[in-house]
């Protein structure tokens, strides 16, 4: 598959799916984008569609096409995966397309979460930290938890990224000249330092693949 036919398959996704059976809600994000190389980062507002949680599981997954949901090696089942489909539209609303080899990172801020979810927001003092984890692990349940799994951030350097953020890459034929984390960081950071991140890394690896149900 080229973009272009990459591009229309993300655009055009929910027309295989019928709408009378699933609903989507429509996310405000602000997003930004981070490249490799020399070019500068981008700051944009879109709004993306995502199926609603409670239609998810009636929907069959051979009608989807692979930018909205998760194929790798068949472990993850063919699911829908919100957080794919999004990140698609994310990276399809890129422009000039020449900077896609150089994607380095995404992140993104979710803004009209409480029209989304109401109930959710109401009386409560986010700077709670008890009322706080009681938001996210109820925004879990309404299927928007991948919003907290990775703080919406996500990278892509060979030497940095998980299964999940390598799924992307290679279904949107992003970021395949970026290099490595640790190069770019060659003689500025102690052995310990590196030492410390590279564990972060691999704690990072093994939680995306227990989330996703992979075997490590």
């Amino acid at each position: 598959m080229n973009r272009k036919e990459i591009e229309q398959m993300v655009w055009s996704g929910l027309s295989d799916v019928n709408l009378s059976e699933c609903v989507t809600d429509t996310l405000l994000l602000d997003v930004i984008t981070t490249y490799d190389n020399e070019y500068d980062q981008q700051i944009w507002n879109m709004y993306v569609k995502v199926i609603k949680n409670e239609f998810r599981s009636k929907i069959e997954p051979y009608v989807l096409p692979p930018t909205m949901k998760i194929v790798e090696k068949g472990v993850f089942g063919g699911l829908y995966s919100p957080e794919k489909h999004i990140l698609g539209q994310v990276i399809c609303d890129i422009r000039p397309k020449n900077r896609l080899p150089h994607l380095l990172k995404i992140s993104l801020a979710y803004m009209n979460l409480e029209e989304i979810c109401p109930s959710l927001y109401e009386n409560r003092d986010l700077k709670n930290k008890k009322e706080r984890l009681e938001v996210e692990k109820e925004l879990d349940e309404l299927g928007y938890g991948f919003i907290h799994r990775t703080n919406s951030k996500y990278y892509f350097q060979p030497d940095q990224r998980d299964a999940f953020e390598t799924d992307i890459m290679e279904t949107f034929k992003s970021s395949r000249k970026v290099r490595n984390f640790f190069d770019q960081l060659e003689g500025s950071i102690s052995d310990e330092e590196r030492t410390a991140r590279e564990f972060q890394i691999k704690q990072h690896r093994e939680d995306t693949a227990k989330y996703f149900g992979l075997k490590n």
